[in-house]
């Protein structure tokens, strides 16, 4: 879905210099939509399964240090009154004991009928919010892989996360020589005069506009989503060299 959205984004902007922004936020799209009738149609998506009954899967990175020293996992179900108990495994699952034969933790689904419409669980956000981990862990055990690996499956699950959030950050560009390129040059020509005549009203505000720098390339914009899911805020400088050493300096314990 993400895929055929940015391909339609880059046939518009290839035609029109301009494409439609990604909205995944819904109460956003919805306020959108109710001032363009054109948008609703997008507020249906939210509405299949794979957004209302989403299966989420835990990924301990570190099992080992997410369950120390006999600490136990208890899992109750609904229907059930006793917890199921999972343990780091020898093949560094969860399961029911240390025996890479026994059951591991299942697939989880978030409970979403005691939430309104509106308040249900953002599956993107659990998206962002984990490649963070799964970026930085990558990372680790390119340069010091661990001895016993983990299963190839939650590294494969691993690496499909961080394709999606790529996806999610990616920004159309107009193809060279393509209508929209000539067609975009013009806006940002025109855009170039008005901050000029913004730059002087300026000197007599004292409110200063933050804006992302125009060209950010995908590795800056999504570790500057890195810094905002972290909860640091703005960060104090536009400039993506700035931008990476806060990314690399700020690394909360996987």
């Amino acid at each position: 879905m993400v895929k055929v959205n940015n391909n339609q984004r880059q046939q518009d902007i290839d035609k029109t210099g301009d494409s439609a922004r990604r909205m995944l936020n819904v109460n956003a799209l919805l306020i959108s939509a109710c001032q363009c009738v054109a948008l609703i149609s997008y507020v249906t998506q939210f509405d299949c399964s794979c957004f209302t009954d989403t299966e989420y899967e835990l990924v301990a990175i570190h099992p080992e240090h997410f369950l120390p020293c006999g600490s136990v996992l208890p899992v109750l179900r609904s229907g059930s009154s006793t917890p199921t108990i999972y343990v780091p495994a020898r093949d560094r699952r969860l399961r029911e004991s240390a025996d890479p034969d026994s059951p591991r933790l299942p697939t989880l689904r978030h409970v979403t009928e005691s939430r309104i419409e509106f308040d249900r669980l953002n599956v993107f956000l659990v998206i962002l919010n984990a490649e963070i981990k799964f970026h930085r862990y990558l990372r680790m055990i390119s340069q010091n892989p661990p001895t016993t690996p983990l299963p190839a499956d939650v590294l494969d699950l691993m690496h499909l996360t961080v394709e999606l959030v790529d996806l999610l950050y990616w920004k159309p560009v107009p193809t060279k020589g393509s209508q929209g390129e000539a067609e975009l040059a013009k806006v940002m020509e025109f855009c170039r005069r008005m901050e000029g005549d913004e730059a002087m009203d300026n000197r007599t505000r004292s409110r200063v506009r933050f804006r992302l720098p125009a060209h950010m390339d995908v590795e800056a914009r999504k570790a500057y989503g890195r810094a905002l899911m972290g909860g640091h805020g703005a960060l104090p400088s536009h400039s993506s060299s700035r931008i990476w050493s806060i990314e690399y300096f700020i690394r909360p314990s996987l």
